[in-house]
């Protein structure tokens, strides 16, 4: 569809047309149509775009926008190493999934501080995924994350 093409090229003019060409026809746009325009932002390094989108889902379709969505953008921020981003995403994935952050979202904090080159930042979240009960392989990624 036109919306996945935008998405993955990263082009947000177009998914945003494509979401206007929506609301023009008298259809209401879901959280797949909201999570394109902020994928295409994220895949674009427009984090704070990304988040806004997020928001304007939440806000006009009455819930949050759903975990893959939000880990998605969430993956962004930490190949960006953007911890603040990251950290807001994370807190957005835990109330996702109903108060139980994913552990994904552990790993996409701990990776982006470490990229953002803040250890003792990485070394806390990795504390905290292991007090969460994160699985065994999980925390290995993220001490891998640690040690690079």
């Amino acid at each position: 569809t036109v919306m996945v093409a935008a998405t993955r090229s990263g082009d947000v003019a177009a998914a945003e047309s494509w979401l206007g060409e929506l609301r023009g026809a008298r259809l209401q746009p879901d959280h797949f149509t909201f999570a394109g325009v902020a994928s295409a932002a994220a895949a674009n390094g427009n984090l704070v775009e990304a988040e806004r989108w997020l928001e304007k889902a939440s806000q006009e379709l009455g819930s949050e926008t759903n975990e893959t969505t939000i880990l998605a953008v969430l993956d962004s921020a930490s190949r960006a190493g953007d911890v603040q981003v990251a950290e807001r995403l994370f807190a957005r994935a835990a109330r996702a999934a109903g108060g139980t952050p994913p552990a994904a979202a552990f790993l996409g904090v701990v990776t982006a501080a470490c990229r953002s080159s803040s250890q003792s930042a990485g070394e806390q979240w990795l504390e905290r995924a292991v007090q969460a009960g994160c699985d065994d392989a999980m925390k290995l990624r993220m001490y891998v994350e640690l040690v690079k």
